[in-house]
């Protein structure tokens, strides 16, 4: 959900910014000299000192310019100006991110600053600065900010400068992307060192030597945010910037070109630069490599181009290097899914995917989420249908693929068996779970790997999930019954009929002591994080010509929360009167029950003798219950709505209640497998500080 802030408001975020208050003081000389290195810079300041300039706070913005048109007149004459403005009444337009933030004080070349001088792009920003008057707080903050806002519009730039005003000094900062440090000096306005320091980094805007990327050159274009791009031999022309994030940890930019551009017989349509661990057994070329190393893969970006840029000294945080991939395939977020039925298809068509790279190429993709599971809508004219026909014979040819078939065949058998308006992207975080002799490794490691709300309830855990059924709770899990499969899935897969035959729902006598087998992250979690991509769907959906309802806040609350919260989801969101998805999608709630019965327990405390404790079987049920629900509802008109992919569901306003403590008896969910370890009862107190409402209405008692 977009969220619009200021930026006094993100105090709580900067963690995410990954500086988290590291900055690191250092005198005025060192940090000219830092700024100094390698470059040409005036050894004289004659020229300047002559201009008498006295700075001040109230005075910097005018001093500052006047220096700067004489820099530009003695050292590039022919470069445009840079000009320094009072943001207050300014507008900078294209911000990385959707915030009110605004600079106090904004410097861009004079050129672009457009409609009478009072707007500019981010994209052409060079500096960004705040002025701070006697009493304000946390002034590194704030700056900081806009520092981070900077380099997430500039992928042309490896470091970024600001500057502070405050009434009795001037503060610049030097903040390097991919490094948690940001450098500062603070010195007194009349320091003989300030003028040689703003000479310094007035330089590094008109030439930003190492601080640049020499690799991205500006587009001869109107639009203001396109970049020519040299890897190599190959210049990639008119890229447009359309995703960035993280610039203090792996500072990504995701660069896009629909139309293409040509290398060799391939064509790029994505460019993604990043920092990446040194070291790392596999990057992310390499993993698009190995997927597709038997052949072509369908619903797997196919990668044409990579490329690794050494790491300067300083420009890059310790242990990362550079790397910049190009993709042949692009798509639009499987938010831009115009009607429930595409959304189902492509859902169906992933976990077929994840399954298949699971299985035969021992790949665990480990971020299924909104930004990496991709909706492609396909042409129909008739250049694009022969191209997509020569794709879909390439991948007959390839190896292991026999087992796959996506879900427009099942439901059409014209349609070719690998057609599929899918495609999964960013595998930076995934795995393959075979070592160097194509043995499959243990997969022991506890790392939790994913995307808040769309993980795995159990990899968010760090292990298994404890299932039960909160009224009873004294018996083991329970498990949902197999379901039939459809008419076309057991005629096309008949070995995978017969592997998972229906059976009756079960329960454990007991909850075990402990799982029979070792815990890991398999593929059940991806199939899991499929299921939350699903209610984020239905949870936004805005049906055109329909009431918006408001998106409940417990329900919001409870996706991105703890796992706890999202094992109620799957308790009891789904019941008629309730309201986590628009009335429009009732029918769907059913599907949703049948798919949470699935997902609840963990095969992990099953016997590894019984048959819902193979790997594929949540995949299996997934598939086969919404197989089953297509194929009943595909011409219905919940399916076939359109919904706004412009305007979501808003959230609802929750009415502010006064902070108070309280001791709560509760009995919780994710504290079931601690609580037999403490030897704890039902209705033992326990401490719980932010309760769900519904549950805590339905199964405990507060007392003030």
């Amino acid at each position: 959900m977009n969220t619009t802030v200021r930026a006094e408001e993100k105090r709580a975020g900067v963690a995410s910014f990954g500086a988290d208050h590291l900055f690191r003081n250092i005198g005025g000389l060192d940090l000219i000299k830092r700024l100094s290195k390698g470059r040409n810079v005036p050894t004289s300041m004659r020229s300047f000192t002559s201009l008498r300039l006295c700075f001040t706070q109230e005075s910097f913005i005018d001093q500052l310019n006047t220096l700067s048109a004489r820099i530009r007149d003695t050292e590039f004459p022919g470069q445009d100006v840079v000009v320094a403005k009072n943001g207050e009444h300014l507008a900078l337009r294209d911000p990385p991110v959707d915030t009110l933030s605004q600079p106090a004080i904004i410097l861009a070349p004079q050129s672009k600053w457009v409609e009478g001088g009072n707007i500019t792009s981010w994209s052409w920003v060079d500096l960004v600065g705040e002025e701070l008057s006697r009493g304000d707080g946390d002034p590194d903050l704030k700056t900081h900010t806009y520092i981070h806002y900077w380099l997430l519009a500039r992928p042309d730039r490896n470091a970024a400068l600001a500057s502070l005003t405050t009434p009795d000094t001037l503060v610049v900062y030097l903040a390097f992307q991919g490094s948690p440090t940001t450098l500062k000096a603070e010195l007194d306005w009349t320091d003989t060192c300030l003028l040689k320091l703003l000479v310094v980094v007035l330089h590094c805007l008109y030439e930003p030597g190492p601080f640049g990327m020499s690799a991205y050159v500006r587009a001869n274009t109107e639009s203001s945010n396109v970049f020519d791009l040299q890897i190599r031999k190959h210049r990639l022309l008119g890229l447009t910037p359309t995703y960035s994030c993280c610039p203090f940890q792996t500072r990504t930019h995701i660069l896009v070109r629909v139309e293409g551009c040509p290398i060799g017989k391939q064509t790029v349509r994505v460019i993604k630069d990043q920092l990446n661990r040194t070291g790392k057994r596999c990057k992310e070329a390499d993993l698009y490599e190995w997927i597709h190393s038997g052949g072509r893969v369908p619903g797997v970006a196919q990668l044409v181009l990579k490329h690794a840029f050494p790491s300067g000294p300083d420009l890059e945080a310790p242990g990362r290097c550079r790397d910049i991939i190009g993709l042949q395939e692009y798509g639009q977020s499987i938010t831009q899914a115009g009607t429930l039925l595409d959304v189902l298809k492509i859902l169906y068509d992933l976990v077929e995917l994840t399954r298949f790279l699971r299985v035969h190429r021992h790949v665990l993709h480990r971020d299924i989420s909104v930004g990496n599971v991709m909706f492609v809508p396909h042409a129909m004219d008739p250049k694009s249908v022969q191209c997509r026909k020569r794709e879909l014979d390439e991948c007959e040819r390839t190896k292991d693929l026999e087992s796959v078939c996506f879900i427009n065949h099942l439901l059409d058998s014209k349609a070719h068996v690998y057609d599929t308006s899918l495609l999964l992207i960013d595998f930076n975080n995934a795995k393959i779970l075979v070592n160097e002799t194509g043995d499959e490794t243990e997969n022991v490691e506890r790392i939790r790997i994913g995307t808040p709300g769309f993980i795995a309830r159990a990899v968010h855990r760090n292990g298994p999930a404890p299932c039960y059924d909160i009224d009873e709770s004294c018996e083991g899990p329970k498990y949902s019954a197999t379901t039939q499969a459809p008419k076309p899935y057991a005629e096309k897969h008949p070995a995978r009929v017969e592997k998972f035959p229906p059976s009756e729902a079960f329960r454990l006598e007991s909850f075990p002591d402990q799982s029979p087998q070792d815990w890991r992250h398999d593929l059940e979690h991806e199939v899991e994080s499929a299921f939350w991509l699903l209610f984020y769907w239905l949870m936004m959906a805005r049906p055109v010509g329909l009431p918006g309802e408001d998106i409940p806040s417990g329900t919001w609350s409870s996706f991105s929360g703890e796992p706890w919260q999202r094992d109620n989801i799957l308790r009891w969101s789904f019941m008629p009167e309730d309201k986590a998805c628009h009335s429009l999608y009732t029918p769907v709630k059913a599907l949703l029950r049948g798919l949470s019965a699935v997902l609840l327990p963990d095969r992990c405390w099953l016997p590894t003798d019984n048959v819902q404790s193979d790997v594929e079987y949540v995949a299996e049920v997934f598939q086969r219950q919404v197989l089953a629900f297509v194929l009943k509802h595909q011409a219905d008109e919940f399916m076939l709505h359109k919904v706004d992919i412009k305007k979501h569901r808003a959230l609802a306003k929750t009415p502010q209640v006064p902070a108070h403590s309280a001791r709560v008896t509760l009995f919780m969910p994710n504290q079931y497998v601690e609580s037999k370890k403490h030897g704890l009862k039902e209705g033992d107190e326990l401490e719980q500080s932010e309760v769900d409402l519904r549950f805590l209405s339905r199964h405990s008692q507060a007392s003030p």
